[in-house]
């Protein structure tokens, strides 16, 4: 059963929130953290990996990933949603993405890594900063 009473959350830019830490389930129609509170999901995407091998999520060849998650949280979102394609991350392929696709300057931590190791960076700064990842 949900509690009455609100639990106070970090506010993200822009007056979102942002969502508490731990996993969420659902309760009839609602999204619910851990102690059955309702919470309100924010969600933006970050498209790129959900094409053929080679392909990076989009931006990483400008800017850092966590330029990119910082600026989400910034804009009041809580939530990113990130697509991908089997091909893109079947470990048996060592899918890396192509050459160009990533500034490696400005993301040295993704020298050399797979897509799937790119999505861990990702998703463990995310949990850094308080934004939560859909893929």
């Amino acid at each position: 059963m949900a509690s009455n009473t609100s639990t106070a959350l970090a506010p993200s830019a822009r007056g979102g929130s942002l969502l508490p830490s731990g996993y969420l389930s659902t309760s009839g129609n609602q999204v619910v953290d851990a102690a059955g509170n309702p919470v309100r999901i924010d969600s933006i995407g970050w498209y790129g990996t959900d094409g053929p091998p080679g392909h990076a999520l989009q931006g990483l060849w400008a800017v850092s990933f966590r330029a990119i998650c910082d600026s989400i949280v910034q804009a009041g979102f809580n939530t990113v949603r990130i697509p991908w394609s089997d091909a893109n991350l079947d470990a048996r392929l060592l899918n890396t993405p192509e050459s160009g696709t990533i500034d490696f300057d400005a993301n040295h931590e993704l020298i050399g890594l797979t897509n799937w190791g790119i999505f861990e960076r990702i998703v463990s700064y995310a949990g850094e900063i308080g934004l939560k990842v859909i893929f």
